[in-house]
């Protein structure tokens, strides 16, 4: 079960890091 769960973290952590990643090119494209 912890293994799982730590596979579930690392997944969620890179979901919100690619997220992140989006929202600042958009934003700088934006002030652009």
């Amino acid at each position: 079960m912890i293994r799982e769960n730590r596979k579930n973290c690392i997944e969620k952590v890179g979901k919100d890091i690619s997220k992140t990643k989006k929202y600042r090119i958009t934003t700088m494209n934006g002030k652009k």
